[in-house]
Protein backbone atom coordinates (compact mmCIF):
# COMPACT_ATOMS: atom_id res chain seq x y z
CA UNK A 1 0.00 0.00 0.00
CA UNK A 2 1.16 3.32 -0.89
CA UNK A 3 1.00 5.85 1.76
CA UNK A 4 -1.15 8.71 0.90
CA UNK A 5 0.67 11.73 1.91
CA UNK A 6 -1.16 14.81 1.53
CA UNK A 7 0.63 17.98 1.76
CA UNK A 8 -1.27 20.50 3.53
CA UNK A 9 -0.31 23.77 2.17
CA UNK A 10 -0.68 26.60 4.48
CA UNK A 11 -0.95 29.92 2.94
CA UNK A 12 0.55 32.67 4.92
CA UNK A 13 -1.81 35.46 5.56
CA UNK A 14 0.42 38.31 6.68
CA UNK A 15 -1.68 40.54 8.82
CA UNK A 16 1.00 43.10 9.73
CA UNK A 17 1.92 41.66 13.11
CA UNK A 18 5.65 42.23 12.53
CA UNK A 19 4.96 45.81 11.50
CA UNK A 20 2.87 46.41 14.63
CA UNK A 21 5.63 44.97 16.78
CA UNK A 22 8.20 47.32 15.23
CA UNK A 23 5.89 50.33 15.69
CA UNK A 24 5.25 49.43 19.34
CA UNK A 25 8.98 49.08 20.04
CA UNK A 26 9.63 52.43 18.35
CA UNK A 27 6.90 54.09 20.44
CA UNK A 28 8.30 52.67 23.68
CA UNK A 29 11.81 53.80 22.73
CA UNK A 30 10.57 57.30 21.88
CA UNK A 31 8.64 57.48 25.16
CA UNK A 32 11.73 56.51 27.15
CA UNK A 33 13.80 59.09 25.27
CA UNK A 34 11.29 61.89 25.79
CA UNK A 35 11.01 61.03 29.49
CA UNK A 36 14.79 61.27 29.79
CA UNK A 37 14.81 64.67 28.09
CA UNK A 38 12.02 65.95 30.36
CA UNK A 39 13.83 64.75 33.49
CA UNK A 40 17.04 66.39 32.28
CA UNK A 41 15.27 69.72 31.81
CA UNK A 42 13.73 69.47 35.28
CA UNK A 43 17.15 68.75 36.81
CA UNK A 44 18.67 71.70 34.95
CA UNK A 45 15.96 74.08 36.17
CA UNK A 46 16.34 72.79 39.72
CA UNK A 47 20.11 73.21 39.69
CA UNK A 48 19.76 76.74 38.27
CA UNK A 49 17.32 77.64 41.04
CA UNK A 50 19.64 76.19 43.67
CA UNK A 51 22.56 78.17 42.24
CA UNK A 52 20.42 81.34 42.24
CA UNK A 53 19.48 80.73 45.87
CA UNK A 54 23.16 80.37 46.86
CA UNK A 55 24.02 83.64 45.07
CA UNK A 56 21.04 85.39 46.72
CA UNK A 57 22.28 84.15 50.10
CA UNK A 58 25.79 85.46 49.37
CA UNK A 59 24.36 88.80 48.23
CA UNK A 60 22.34 89.21 51.44
CA UNK A 61 25.43 88.49 53.53
CA UNK A 62 27.50 90.89 51.42
CA UNK A 63 24.89 93.63 51.88
CA UNK A 64 25.09 93.23 55.65
CA UNK A 65 28.88 93.15 55.54
CA UNK A 66 28.86 96.42 53.60
CA UNK A 67 26.49 98.04 56.11
CA UNK A 68 28.55 96.80 59.07
CA UNK A 69 31.68 98.17 57.43
CA UNK A 70 29.94 101.54 57.02
CA UNK A 71 29.03 101.49 60.72
CA UNK A 72 32.58 100.55 61.73
CA UNK A 73 34.24 103.17 59.52
CA UNK A 74 31.88 105.93 60.66
CA UNK A 75 32.84 105.78 64.33
CA UNK A 76 30.78 108.10 66.53
CA UNK A 77 28.53 109.25 63.67
CA UNK A 78 27.47 105.75 62.62
CA UNK A 79 23.78 106.59 63.05
CA UNK A 80 24.11 109.55 60.68
CA UNK A 81 25.98 107.34 58.19
CA UNK A 82 23.00 104.99 58.07
CA UNK A 83 20.68 107.88 57.28
CA UNK A 84 17.47 109.36 58.53
CA UNK A 85 14.27 107.37 58.85
CA UNK A 86 15.49 104.32 56.93
CA UNK A 87 18.73 103.60 55.13
CA UNK A 88 18.48 101.72 51.86
CA UNK A 89 21.24 100.68 49.53
CA UNK A 90 20.34 98.80 46.35
CA UNK A 91 23.26 97.69 44.16
CA UNK A 92 23.73 95.18 41.35
CA UNK A 93 26.12 92.54 42.61
CA UNK A 94 27.27 89.05 41.65
CA UNK A 95 24.75 88.73 38.82
CA UNK A 96 21.89 89.72 41.13
CA UNK A 97 21.03 92.51 43.55
CA UNK A 98 22.06 93.29 47.09
CA UNK A 99 20.07 95.60 49.27
CA UNK A 100 20.34 96.61 52.91
CA UNK A 101 17.85 98.45 55.04
CA UNK A 102 18.31 99.86 58.52
CA UNK A 103 15.42 100.52 60.88
CA UNK A 104 15.19 101.81 64.44
CA UNK A 105 12.55 99.54 66.04
CA UNK A 106 11.95 101.90 68.98
CA UNK A 107 10.97 105.18 67.35
CA UNK A 108 11.71 104.67 63.65
CA UNK A 109 14.32 107.45 63.56
CA UNK A 110 17.88 106.12 63.32
CA UNK A 111 19.85 109.30 64.24
CA UNK A 112 17.52 110.02 67.15
CA UNK A 113 18.05 108.05 70.37
CA UNK A 114 21.64 107.06 71.05
CA UNK A 115 20.53 104.05 73.09
CA UNK A 116 18.08 102.60 70.55
CA UNK A 117 19.10 99.42 68.73
CA UNK A 118 19.14 99.34 64.93
CA UNK A 119 18.01 96.36 62.87
CA UNK A 120 19.91 95.80 59.62
CA UNK A 121 18.28 93.61 56.99
CA UNK A 122 20.32 92.35 54.06
CA UNK A 123 18.32 91.28 51.03
CA UNK A 124 19.96 89.34 48.24
CA UNK A 125 18.28 88.42 44.98
CA UNK A 126 19.25 86.45 41.90
CA UNK A 127 16.69 85.40 39.33
CA UNK A 128 13.59 84.28 41.23
CA UNK A 129 15.51 83.60 44.45
CA UNK A 130 15.39 86.02 47.39
CA UNK A 131 17.21 85.64 50.69
CA UNK A 132 16.87 87.95 53.69
CA UNK A 133 19.26 88.06 56.62
CA UNK A 134 18.85 90.26 59.68
CA UNK A 135 21.13 91.41 62.48
CA UNK A 136 20.61 93.76 65.43
CA UNK A 137 23.12 96.46 66.36
CA UNK A 138 23.33 97.57 69.96
CA UNK A 139 24.88 100.96 70.65
CA UNK A 140 28.02 100.77 72.75
CA UNK A 141 29.58 104.10 73.56
CA UNK A 142 30.43 105.88 70.34
CA UNK A 143 30.02 102.87 68.08
CA UNK A 144 27.75 99.89 67.62
CA UNK A 145 28.25 96.20 68.22
CA UNK A 146 26.39 93.27 66.74
CA UNK A 147 24.11 91.78 69.37
CA UNK A 148 25.34 88.24 70.03
CA UNK A 149 23.00 85.64 68.60
CA UNK A 150 21.00 88.20 66.63
CA UNK A 151 21.91 86.90 63.16
CA UNK A 152 18.83 85.26 61.74
CA UNK A 153 17.25 84.40 58.44
CA UNK A 154 14.06 86.30 57.69
CA UNK A 155 11.37 84.10 56.19
CA UNK A 156 8.59 85.79 54.29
Amino acid sequence: MIANTQTISRKRNPRGSAYLLVVQIAMITALIGLTGVALGRIRLRTSNREADFVVAQENARSALDRALETVQMSGAVWRMALGGIAFTCNKPFNGGQMQVTAVDPVDGDIPNGASDPVILTGIGTKGDATYMLEVTLDPSGTSAAVRPGSWRRVVQ
